[in-house]
């Protein structure tokens, strides 16, 4: 690498070093190589105590990598200034090298604003790195989050002490150096949380966060032989998006990690495909997910009537309270999900629209209760005469739609007829008991090879529909 070192420290690790960086001076003071060094590297055990290192760092105007012991850590972190970086003696050269590797690019790049405890940029340089590289995202180069939150940190500051719980913070940035060399981004994002920012898809940045936490369950954190685990929650992007719904996305893959018992790594893109598979909403899983961690120590009350609550928040707004179908804010939601699923399945999905004929003089000739009257019978009927995988929305007024995922329109039309004739045939009664009888109309469409977006099925089908009602009304036409 095309970096001077000015090297202070054991011979054997300069030779190892000396492979890597171009090592110009073995002497301070009056060293005419120091005047081209970009970075430096003291070693402790190169001077007669840490004094005497620190006071030969305040001489050096370069970056520096300090080797101290064990016990000399918290004054060495006090005492560096925000460009330097920190290790231990008995780090192996292996970890040396990528140290200086690192320190060396900041030096070219300019230096970033550091966390004092773990030597990782801090948050602020973080968040400013990030918008930087956001802004670059590209679908053949996508980007990933990696946000990690040490497990039951809280217990460790608490049955150790504080100073036990900042070498744990140490060890852990160390071990995000060791596994994750390539990252574009390394930093304290805050308390026990840190983040890597990755070039790669969400597999392989997911194989990168459970790598590195596999390496920090692998190793306790000396000489206290703690075992210390981290969760990890992974987000992706391949265009340029907005930081804070970068983070936001990390975030609830993070707190479903800690949900589902810690120790583990999760995608959001999973997360989210999991939630629609699930027929549940990504924002109530994430509450239910927040509160159940925050809420470990009361017993679960706060999850439990957390939960309850927004179910009847989910109820009443993805359920239609006329008719008891899936509401408009559902359908939208919903049909964008099983088109990305027919899109990677290659399987067929049709939709179809129903509009009631005639419907305007229901209103008209018996009252507005009896068109709702009408409408909740409907609903009933259509319910009953679809497969068991179809869903069926309210769109609006007495239109409703009708998604029979797996199908084509071969095979979805024998179902629509036997919808149409399951209403032609159907009681209807008005408020007043007067019987009534109704047809609907109905267009169907299904998803070309190419469609990704909602609003081209949605409108085929509803020009399917016109063709009906001009046709002559109670009737299917595809």
């Amino acid at each position: 690498m095309n970096a001077a070192v000015l090297f202070a420290g054991e011979p054997a690790l300069a030779e190892r070093l000396a492979e890597r960086f171009d090592l110009v001076a073995t002497r301070l003071a009056g060293s005419v190589g120091a005047r081209r060094a970009r970075i430096a590297l003291l070693d402790r055990r190169a001077f007669r105590d840490l004094d005497a290192l620190l006071a030969a760092r305040a001489e050096l105007g370069v970056p520096t990598l300090l080797l101290v012991e064990a016990r000399d850590l918290a004054r060495a972190v006090a005492a560096v200034a925000p460009v330097d970086d920190i290790g231990r003696v008995d780090d192996p050269p292996a970890l040396v090298v990528h140290r200086l590797e690192r320190l060396a690019h900041l030096a070219g790049v300019g230096a970033l604003g550091r966390d004092g405890l773990t030597g990782l940029a801090d948050r602020t340089t973080a968040l400013a790195r990030l918008e930087l590289e956001l802004s670059r995202a590209a679908p053949d180069e996508p980007l990933s989050l990696l946000l990690f939150d040490i497990d039951n940190f809280k217990q460790v500051n608490d049955a150790h002490g504080h100073s036990v719980g900042d070498e744990v913070l140490q060890a852990i940035a160390e071990r995000l150096g060791e596994a994750l060399p390539d990252a574009l981004l390394l930093a304290r994002y805050g308390g026990e949380e840190m983040l890597a920012l990755v070039r790669a898809d969400d597999t392989d940045a997911l194989a990168a966060a459970e790598l590195t936490a596999g390496l920090v369950r692998a190793r306790p954190v000396t000489p206290h032989q703690l075992e210390v685990t981290l969760s990890a929650g992974v987000a992706t992007v391949r265009e340029p998006c907005a930081l804070d719904e970068l983070v936001r996305r990390a975030d609830r893959a993070l707190y479903a990690a800690k949900a589902e018992g810690r120790d583990r790594c999760i995608c959001f893109a999973e997360l989210e495909r999991r939630a629609l598979r699930e027929d549940d909403d990504v924002e109530l899983v994430n509450f239910e997910n927040l509160t159940r961690v925050i809420s470990e120590r009361l017993a679960g009350l706060v999850a439990r009537r957390g939960r309850r609550l927004f179910r009847e928040l989910k109820q009443q707004a993805d359920i239609d309270a006329l008719t008891g179908l899936y509401s408009r804010r559902y359908l939208d939601r919903r049909l964008a999900f099983e088109l990305g699923e027919a899109e990677r399945s290659g399987e067929a999905l049709t939709l179809a629209m129903l509009d009631v004929d005639h419907f305007g003089q229901v209103n008209k000739q018996h009252g507005w209760p009896s068109g709702d009257r009408v409408l909740s019978r409907l609903a009933e009927v259509v319910r009953s005469r679809v497969r068991d995988g179809d869903w069926v929305a309210r769109y609006g007024g007495e239109e409703l739609c009708l998604v029979m995922p797996g199908l084509d329109l071969a095979h979805a039309r024998p179902v629509l007829e036997r919808v149409r004739a399951a209403v032609s045939s159907a009681s209807f009664i008005s408020e007043a008991g007067e019987p009534l009888r109704l047809t609907v109309s109905i267009g169907a469409a299904t998803r070309a090879d190419d469609e990704r977006e909602m609003p081209p099925l949605v409108a085929r089908a509803s020009a399917c529909l016109l063709d009906a009602k001009r046709g002559g009304r109670d009737r299917v036409c595809c």
